[in-house]
């Protein structure tokens, strides 16, 4: 199910609060995304579940080597930026180098949310405006969103892949936004 209704107001989908984001017929509605059909047993079904989670191991901030910010600016019915620039496909906005660990904070200066995405890595957040997050929410993932006027820190590490010519990217993962300059790529070394 998607539960618009339960969104907060700046979300893509949600209608409510002063500012109505690209306002469709589906916003603030529930309604059914997916429909899943079972069929017959598989021949080696699994049939109970571990007690335990994996332990993830994320980073160490004592150990990382470089300390990003990354501001998002713009928005509303304007073009997006990041740390004041528009995407350019010509510009390079970062160069990663390869086996580093990096902290990237976050803040979003602007009235409207933004799931921001990396490519190449995975990263796990350490902290949410200074708050530490719950073990939970210690993963390593791929997606963090950033709410308006908030500020959020992850850590990764740079290890697998690098190419000097051809830029990886970092972007809002809302079509609309990243189509609108909210986006910079980055080339390893």
């Amino acid at each position: 199910m998607a539960y618009n209704t339960e969104l907060l107001s700046g979300l893509q989908g949600s209608a409510t609060g002063p500012f109505s984001i690209n306002p469709n017929l589906i916003d603030n509605q529930d309604f059914s995304l997916l429909k899943c059909k079972i069929n017959s047993p598989t021949a080696q079904p699994v049939t109970s579940l571990s007690d335990t989670l994996n332990v993830i191991v994320c980073l160490d901030e004592g150990d990382a080597d470089i300390f990003r910010i990354k501001v998002f600016g713009g928005g509303m019915n304007q073009f997006f930026n990041i740390n004041g620039d528009f995407f350019d496909i010509n510009i390079i906005n970062d160069t990663i180098n390869l086996d580093y660990i990096e902290v990237w904070s976050l803040f979003n200066n602007s009235l409207e949310a933004h799931p921001f995405h990396i490519h190449d890595v995975q990263f796990c957040v350490l902290d949410i405006e200074g708050t530490p997050l719950v073990p939970q929410l210690s993963v390593w993932k791929d997606i963090v969103l950033v709410e308006p006027f908030q500020t959020v820190r992850f850590i990764t590490k740079f290890e697998s892949f690098t190419d000097s010519v051809v830029p990886y990217m970092y972007h809002c993962h809302v079509l609309l936004h990243e189509d609108k300059g909210l986006m910079g790529q980055f080339i390893g070394r």
